[in-house]
């Protein structure tokens, strides 16, 4: 069974946006780009992709551990095994989840957006390097989503 996009995903998704912009950066779980990302598709599928042990750090090197701790390198390799298989980056749709390799955003129709130290900022398209579907016919199945949030693998 795929996740699929909820039928009011645009309206909640461009709430969150909004929500998110009057939020301040800090490197802690709920206030990074992670969490934003996460807070997204949680707008456009109802679900949220992050395994509870991505959800509980508060410095950088509490996310470093967290994401040792579930077998991954970076935010990356955790959005691979949380959100599945990557599409290409120009073939994101809004509501999909992008990157640049050192933050995740998402596409929405003005840009790929993700939240920094700066805010709410647009990410430079040639920068994107990996994206994931969300909520699409090429996204994650409903199992794959279960096993992610358990820190599993969702391959």
């Amino acid at each position: 069974m795929i996740v699929r996009r909820l039928p009011d995903w645009e309206d909640r998704l461009n709430a969150e946006i909004i929500a998110w912009r009057g939020r301040t950066y800090a490197h802690r779980a709920g206030q990074d780009c992670a969490s934003f990302a996460a807070a997204c598709v949680v707008a456009v599928v109802g679900i949220n992709p992050l395994p509870r042990t991505l959800r509980r750090y508060s410095t950088a090197a509490g996310q470093a551990r967290a994401l040792a701790r579930a077998g991954w390198a970076d935010l990356v390799a955790a959005a691979d095994a949380c959100l599945g298989d990557r599409i290409p980056a120009l073939a994101a749709h809004r509501g999909d989840v992008v990157s640049d390799g050192s933050a995740l955003g998402v596409m929405t129709a003005k840009g790929a957006r993700a939240f920094s130290e700066n805010g709410m900022v647009t990410m430079d398209p040639e920068s994107l390097m990996a994206a994931w579907a969300v909520g699409r016919a090429d996204g994650p199945s409903l199992a794959a989503w279960r096993r992610a949030r358990r820190g599993r693998s969702a391959a």
